[in-house]
């Protein structure tokens, strides 16, 4: 029994070069594929289904919109373009018109329409793999963008010297602070005037802050937001970790809740201030 020819690449060539809804196969140059898919059936299914792909993939490009003047400009670049087969694959000829199918050399319309479905098949490919790129890209976590001390000491100085600073609750056993933003505990500020309001835009974030006056008169806020910065320590130091411009500042971290507190003066009021809390006022 005669094998099937459907991994022949003349045969396979050829098939591809049959458009969809077209009469190719009634071409003389077709008609040892015809005969082929006469004889065996196999064949039969692979045009059938190279059909129905080619036919997909025409309506697919006709669904995509064309900006005005493309045609155009294609034709024009087309035009002024070197023919990339060349003479690399010339053409039997029976006669000077008709074209023949020889058995040992696919015909170049084969060859031409075998490449441009590989492009389309590629470029297809690449189009969709850009656009899973694209997708896993988009839902990637964000990396944690951690600001130094330095830029976080200095933004809250100048975010101090814009806050009013004016109203807010006064804290007591009847207005407790809001939840999830209350007092440091390495504050002890029992003794003090305390008022807290809300806040937003501190380190592009929300929070709250506290105004405290200290028992010798010295005022500070404190604010808080949820932000985690590593490397701090989980209470304010003795000195301030930044003092200019008549503002002392310092920065640590308790769980998931950042406090800076700013005090108003340079590092003495800093150091007054932590004193006070712990004896009382100064005299």
């Amino acid at each position: 029994m005669t094998s099937c020819p459907i991994h022949d690449p003349r045969i396979l060539e050829a098939l591809e070069a049959c458009r969809p809804g077209s009469d190719d196969l009634q071409d003389p140059a077709m008609e040892p594929l015809a005969r082929q898919i006469g004889v065996f059936p196999e064949l039969g299914t692979l045009y059938d289904r190279l059909q129905r792909t080619d036919r997909a993939i025409a309506v697919a490009f006709q669904r995509v919109p064309v900006s005005v003047g493309l045609a155009a400009r294609i034709l024009a670049r087309l035009a002024g373009a070197p023919d990339p087969l060349g003479d690399l694959l010339p053409i039997p000829r029976a006669s000077a018109d008709v074209p023949t199918l020889r058995e040992d050399m696919p015909p170049k319309a084969a060859v031409c329409r075998t490449r441009r479905r590989s492009w389309l098949w590629a470029a297809g490919a690449l189009a969709a793999a850009a656009c899973v790129l694209v997708a896993v890209l988009l839902n990637l976590p964000k990396a944690a963008k951690f600001p130094g001390v330095e830029e976080v000491l200095n933004q809250a100085i100048a975010f101090f010297d814009r806050d009013a600073r004016t109203g807010g609750t006064l804290l007591g056993p009847a207005s407790p602070p809001p939840a999830g933003y209350p007092p440091s505990a390495a504050l002890p500020v029992r003794t003090c005037e305390v008022r807290w309001r809300p806040i937003d835009g501190f380190l592009d974030s929300r929070g709250t802050a506290y105004d405290i006056t200290g028992p010798g008169g010295v005022s500070a806020t404190l604010y808080v937001v949820k932000l985690g910065l590593p490397g701090l320590g989980s209470s304010p130091p003795g000195v301030p970790m930044l003092a200019t411009g008549h503002r002392s500042t310092a920065v640590w971290q308790e769980g998931d809740l950042l406090y800076v507190l700013v005090v108003e003066g340079e590092s003495r009021e800093y150091e007054r201030f932590f004193l006070e809390l712990a004896t009382g006022p100064v005299t």
